[in-house]
């Protein structure tokens, strides 16, 4: 045992003393997922590497999948990534009849996580920017001018580091606390066959048949479904299996291919990046707490966050200041939604919003599949709701 722990010391040593001669990245970024990729999109005239723990770009990334329509046209992405258009949401209550929100035009679609992270990919590597797979970054320490990266094959510098990894990953919590219970959702999902015909449709599901405190959700995606739940930690008393199992009298699927994964609901967070470390997309928190959807917050923070570094080693700004221009723009383009969601979601927590009472005014549905859709903003949506309530 000790002959093995004096290898791996020599090991590492020897790994520092050959990273002393590696030359300095401009940027490393540690997870491929949309959050990664446009970060490294907005920063392709520099020395940019992503590693990606995985052989592929988020690959099997439990996800249901939607992405608004906006984020499409916003990022100018080609609309054949979509598995499955989406302009109405059908949601259910525990009786099992349904009430369909429809709008008259596409508000998004389900892609296949994968197959978008890779479009991603391809993009920013045709743009220069180096894609590592298979190779895992397992910590970091920030120097005096660099950030110092330990990976799987040895030591890098960079003199930004951006983590966009998740919350499953234990490094961005040298930046920010462990996420607690009542900031933090679990969802458990299955990929299934198509078996149901929901043409443009969405479905979601109310009521604690489906969830303990969350929602239930069925996404088509061509070829394949996503059927799934989430729920946050701290209201979860049984296994979620158990509600999951629910959904068989709407779709097929096997109960035992069903995977868990957390997602933070916890609002904005404010010490998310230090001189040299930004943190995006789930590693920061950036998912609305009332409906569980992060990609476009992810690719938004992206963008911020590229903004802040790319000023940065432009000269345009001092390396001090990255923190305070990404958390700037961060409260213009992410902030506002995620502040107001945690706020609904306490208002639901509190029993002063049932999901009951939405399916007795078309007005107060109609503004919660809004929120869903997120092509209006969450205040925007909320005060629909909150008319809805008054008239």
């Amino acid at each position: 045992m000790f002959t093995i722990v004096i290898k791996l010391y020599l090991r590492n040593k020897l790994k520092l003393i050959l990273s002393n001669k590696s030359p300095v990245l401009d940027v490393i970024i540690v997870g491929a997922g949309p959050a990664g990729l446009v970060t490294a999109l907005g920063l392709s005239g520099f020395s940019t590497r992503v590693y990606e723990a995985l052989d592929k770009p988020n690959k099997d990334k439990l996800c249901a999948g939607f992405v608004p329509i906006t984020v499409f046209e916003e990022f100018n992405l080609p609309k054949n990534l979509y598995r499955h258009e989406v302009s109405t949401f059908r949601f259910f209550r525990p009786t099992g009849d349904s009430v369909a929100v429809e709008f008259n035009y596409m508000v998004g679609g389900n892609v296949d996580r994968t197959e978008f992270a890779e479009y991603l990919a391809k993009l920013a590597t045709s743009q220069g920017v180096e894609l590592c797979t298979g190779i895992r970054v397992m910590d970091f320490r920030e120097r005096d001018g660099y950030v110092e990266v330990v990976t799987g094959e040895g030591v890098e510098k960079a003199k930004f580091l951006v983590i966009s990894c998740g919350v499953k990953d234990r490094l961005p919590f040298k930046v920010i606390n462990p996420f607690t219970r009542d900031r933090l959702g679990l969802c458990i999902q299955v990929d299934a066959p198509s078996k149901v015909d929901a043409r443009g449709e969405n479905w979601i599901f109310y009521g604690e048949k489906y969830s303990p405190f969350g929602y239930a959700w069925i996404f088509p995606k061509d070829k394949v479904t996503s059927i799934g739940l989430g729920a946050l930690i701290s209201h979860i008393k049984s296994n979620l299996r158990l509600y999951l199992a629910k959904l068989k009298e709407y779709h097929e699927f096997d109960l035992n291919k069903a995977r868990f994964h957390p997602v933070p609901l916890s609002g904005p967070i404010k010490n998310i990046a230090t001189r040299r470390v930004l943190l995006v997309g789930d590693s920061a928190g950036h998912v609305s707490p009332i409906t569980g959807e992060g990609i476009k917050y992810a690719m938004f923070a992206g963008r911020e966050a590229a903004k802040a570094i790319s000023m940065a080693l432009r000269g345009d700004i001092s390396v001090k200041n990255v923190r305070t221009v990404y958390l700037k723009g961060l409260s213009k383009t992410v902030f506002p939604d995620l502040r107001i969601g945690r706020m609904l979601m306490r208002i639901v927590e509190r029993r002063m919003l049932k999901s009951s009472g939405l399916f007795k005014d078309r007005e107060k549905l109609r503004a919660v599949a809004e929120l869903y859709a997120s092509n209006i903003s969450h205040f925007k949506a909320a005060l629909k709701y909150l008319k809805a309530v008054v008239s």
